[in-house]
């Protein structure tokens, strides 16, 4: 009998997104390998700001792109093994020319 038995998790990859540029609140769609089919189980951050998902399947997942997005690969975290996308989401934007507490994501 083993004792203390670890699940092994099979690495998470990202091979591609969809669409690769847009504005806060973009529906963004992940594809890659070895996601969880619970959305909770899949942690995307887009640098600091972590997404919020609402849909997943093995192969994809989908977020929407929080506000603090920057121009950095995206992150898929999943059973503590993480996966990195290997181009940066560009975030677009229409200027309302202020910059207050919205325009940031939440301090970790």
């Amino acid at each position: 009998m083993l004792r203390n038995a670890i699940a092994l998790t099979a690495l998470p990859s990202v091979t591609s997104f969809s669409p690769t540029s847009g504005p806060i609140g973009t529906t963004l769609t992940i594809t890659g390998t070895n996601f969880s089919t619970t959305a909770a189980n899949n942690i995307v951050w887009f640098w600091r700001c972590e997404g919020n998902g609402y849909s997943c399947y093995r192969n994809t997942t989908t977020v929407t792109v929080p506000t603090g997005t920057t121009y950095q690969p995206i992150t898929v975290t999943v059973g503590g093994l993480t996966a990195y996308s290997s181009v940066p989401f560009t975030v677009t934007f229409t200027s309302s020319q202020v910059i207050d507490a919205t325009a940031f994501c939440r301090k970790i």
